[in-house]
């Protein structure tokens, strides 16, 4: 949710604040932090120095990387264009919930048919402990696309292992493929952007998310 926001405080006045980040969840997050700000300034003295305005500022000023965030690749595709990815960590059945709807809503601002085939290609990848098939289920449509790949190896956490991109394919039975690697994969869905996919999703892990921003550098 990008807009204007507003509840009432302890002290019965209106609170009237805006929220820059995307996503519907963003009004319930923010209205939990500015409720339990409240009470700590109600029941604490040392903390009713935080005025609203401080509140203020810093939802204004919040930033949620790697969270509903349009990244411009154009620079790891040596285009001339901007290139808009959408990257999200997405990484278990709530947050794909909350994908997918945003997914759903841009699709729909595009005034594009959602049922229309390939409208979305995602780019994922996942850790082995999650459950793949039913995160999968919450975000892919029929006529989706589906790119499986590796995040790199995380330092300092040997423990931390990637889903094998075949047993991802397995789970998501729609047009899919394994791709040797993120920038392959990058390449391979704008090639058919416009033409296929309306939206290109990078989502399923952090440590992606990571890879994505280490390619940026």
């Amino acid at each position: 949710m990008v807009g204007l926001a507003s509840m009432e405080l302890l002290d019965k006045t209106h609170f009237e604040f805006f929220i820059p980040l995307k996503g519907d969840f963003q009004l319930e997050n923010d209205a939990t932090a500015v409720s339990a700000i409240d009470l700590l300034r109600n029941t604490e003295p040392k903390f009713s120095i935080i005025t609203n305005d401080y509140i203020k500022d810093g939802i204004t000023c919040a930033q949620w990387s790697g969270r509903l965030q349009w990244i411009d690749v154009s620079k790891i595709l040596k285009s001339t264009k901007t290139t808009q990815l959408l990257v999200d960590g997405a990484h278990n059945l709530s947050a794909a919930k909350v994908l997918r709807n945003y997914v759903d809503k841009q699709l729909q601002l595009q005034n594009k048919e959602i049922t229309k085939a390939c409208n979305v290609c995602w780019i994922f990848a996942a850790t082995r402990e999650k459950d793949i098939s039913k995160i999968l289920e919450l975000l892919i449509r029929n006529g989706d696309s589906l790119f499986a790949v590796n995040f790199t190896d995380v330092e300092g956490m040997p423990w931390v292992k990637c889903y094998d991109p075949q047993v991802i394919l397995d789970c998501a039975n729609i047009n899919s493929k394994v791709v040797e690697n993120l920038d392959e994969a990058l390449r391979q869905a704008f090639a058919n952007y416009d033409e296929q996919y309306r939206i290109i999703v990078l989502c399923g892990s952090l440590y992606l998310v990571s890879d994505l921003f280490r390619m940026l550098q």
